[in-house]
């Protein structure tokens, strides 16, 4: 009862930061987005000198932490009084909520950036390139060699599977609902002793393809400065490459899943494990964007942001046509090759909607995320 009661503790508490990291990371975006964009917007580097430019930041900033603790005490409140399963529900809304309010936001003030885009006559000079001559020496993303360590923890979930069958109970927990009571068993066999291992390959997946994608996507470079944005961009990428692989490894939700599989540990202990691994990899990420910021961005900061706005009536943005961003963050250009290419707004990559690989792709990677679990809920 003890170990119970200190597992749903845990886990709720751990809980509480998956919207909190979320409010982080939101209210960080404009700070940590790319300095040749600004909501989804291209823009001069010094644009971000321009004094309203400031102000949208900040207010976006303000609004989206303001709303994101207020969504967080209601949160709280409703599980002191209606209890824990009420609780649970309402924190993953305002994870939900959160998003919407932060996008809803950001196309409130995309509108803005474009008036004073075009006030101050920026113009987006999508045709200037960059060849990057010393790309030798360049920072690139990990090998694809390195995901073989992915099954390091698959082979020793199924060894302490196997080597502790005897021991194992004659009903196995699967599942627990909100209020920690479990509402799911299955029965001992041979093919339950699969269903953490296969878990840990679905992640295994999961981070190998995102990985990949980072090591094929279009690099930003801008031709003002075309080595010193790329070499920026190359740790960014390596960085993160680093960070999925880590996250991929380190979260062994397969050996916590099964010790409850064979009896050595509660499922509710397990839950609280994963939620945790969950949020440690979410503070990783936030560390790794406001140190290296979109595209290694920050990496420079102190020589872009020495860079003004003020002079020209006309002044050149070279990050690319805001035709093809559709609302700022939905990239769609047939014209374009590239597949995966660095997002406008916050930290990562995004697709080239346009590319029908990409489709096809996505109706792979759904059926296999949904299919797998489903198989392994049949064993």
């Amino acid at each position: 009862m003890i170990d119970s009661t200190i597992a749903s503790a845990v886990f709720f508490g751990v809980l509480i930061f998956l919207p909190l990291f979320e409010l982080v990371s939101l209210a960080a975006m404009p700070w940590i987005t790319d300095r040749r964009e600004c909501f989804g917007v291209s823009v001069p580097i010094g644009a971000h000198d321009d004094p309203h430019v400031g102000r949208y930041k900040m207010t976006f900033s303000l609004a989206v932490g303001f709303f994101g603790v207020a969504c967080l005490a209601v949160s709280l409140l409703l599980s002191q009084i209606h209890g824990r399963a009420i609780g649970f529900w309402a924190l993953i809304a305002t994870v939900f909520v959160q998003l919407i309010v932060g996008f809803a936001l950001q196309q409130a003030f995309r509108h803005k950036i474009m008036a004073i885009k075009a006030s101050n006559h920026w113009v987006v000079d999508s045709e200037r390139h960059a060849a990057i001559l010393a790309d030798r020496n360049t920072p690139k993303p990990i090998s694809a060699a390195w995901n073989l360590l992915y099954l390091v923890p698959i082979l020793v979930a199924l060894v302490m599977g196997y080597a502790n069958y005897a021991a194992m109970p004659a009903r196995v927990a699967l599942h627990e609902n909100a209020a920690g009571v479990v509402d799911g068993w299955a029965s001992k066999s041979h093919g339950l002793l699969w269903t953490a291992p296969g878990l840990q390959l679905l992640l295994a997946v999961i981070f190998t393809v995102a990985q990949l994608l980072i090591a094929v996507s279009k690099r930003p470079v801008d031709p003002d400065r075309p080595a010193e944005t790329s070499y920026a961009y190359g740790l960014f990428a390596r960085a993160w490459s680093i960070y999925m692989l880590s996250c991929g490894v380190v979260s062994a939700l397969g050996l916590t899943l099964q010790a409850s599989v064979i009896g050595a540990a509660r499922l509710d202990m397990v839950g609280a494990a994963a939620l945790a691994a969950t949020a440690a990899a979410l503070a990783g990420a936030i560390v790794l964007a406001l140190f290296y910021g979109q595209n290694g961005s920050r990496v420079f900061r102190r020589s872009q942001s020495a860079r003004s706005v003020s002079a020209p009536e006309s002044s050149t943005a070279s990050s690319g046509d805001d035709r093809f961003w559709k609302l700022g963050v939905f990239y769609v250009n047939r014209n374009d090759s590239a597949a995966i290419v660095p997002k406008r707004f916050g930290v990562g990559w995004t697709f080239n909607f346009a590319r029908p690989v990409i489709w096809l792709a996505s109706l792979a990677f759904a059926l296999v995320v949904i299919g797998v679990p489903v198989l392994l809920a049949l064993q």
